[in-house]
């Protein structure tokens, strides 16, 4: 009985170990990104206020509309819905300095190229 249970706990860490992984993904020499757990973790030089609007002109762009914004301390996070009621949190954090780390999750568990094209948008009008 306790070979079984030692046993099913390891292949449960196999399985999640292997369903979460890290991916790194290309950038250029003034932001670092990387895919991880659901989320796209994208670090940049910027104002909250110009990261805000940035990401309400990309969604808008993809025909999403904010549903929820909060506030508290250095930390922002916005909620979107979309087409077929898909939902996109965007969470804005200051690491000072005016670095921000944007957090993308688009969908429930996440969805890589989506969040890299809401990424793309939200760059483009910074």
């Amino acid at each position: 009985m306790k070979t079984s249970l030692i046993l099913f706990a390891a292949v449960l860490s196999v399985a999640f170990a292997a369903g979460c992984s890290t991916v790194p993904v290309e950038s250029d020499a003034t932001d670092a990104a990387q895919y991880r757990f659901g989320n796209y973790d994208v670090q940049v030089y910027s104002e909250m206020d110009r990261l805000i609007a940035a990401a309400d002109r990309a969604m808008n762009e993809m025909d999403h509309a904010r549903t929820d914004e909060k506030r508290s301390g250095h930390e922002t996070s916005l909620r979107y819905r979309g087409p077929g009621d898909n939902l996109v949190l965007i969470k804005l954090k200051n690491l000072g300095n005016d670095r921000y780390n944007i957090r993308i999750r688009y969908g429930l568990v996440g969805n890589l190229a989506m969040s890299e094209q809401v990424y793309e948008k939200m760059r483009a009008r910074l």
